[in-house]
């Protein structure tokens, strides 16, 4: 699984804010903040935070880090996939099991699936 972290400041008085987001220690997750953010807050604190005097913009969806998530066991990852392929259409269909703690609050989100130019479905 590989995903993106971001921040939106809706209001413009909050743009020096500091972020604090809590990501669970495990093996299976390696992250990348972005590199405007300040990489020793992040390591010391989980914290986002823009490099030295600089401050989120307001009303922008900004970056925040990239993560990947690997493992062998396909109980630690709360999706299944499957597609269905009929005579030049495809149905993808997404399961999510709500039983994984850890993923209770997940919002927003996306799935990109990428079909090779040139090729259908």
């Amino acid at each position: 699984m590989i995903g993106e972290g971001y921040v939106e400041i809706l209001d413009s008085a909050l743009t020096k804010c500091l972020i604090f987001c809590q990501i669970e220690e495990n093996k299976n997750i390696k992250q990348k903040i972005h590199p405007n953010l300040d990489r020793k807050a992040w390591k010391q604190n989980q914290i986002f935070k823009p490099k030295g005097k600089n401050a989120f913009p307001a009303l922008v969806k900004c970056p925040t880090v990239k993560y990947t998530y690997s493992s062998n066991n396909s109980n630690d990852i709360p999706f299944m996939f499957e597609y269905w392929a009929n005579e030049g259409s495809v149905t993808f269909e997404v399961e999510f099991n709500s039983s994984h703690e850890r993923f209770k609050c997940l919002k927003g989100l996306e799935f990109l699936i990428e079909i090779p130019a040139g090729e259908g479905p």
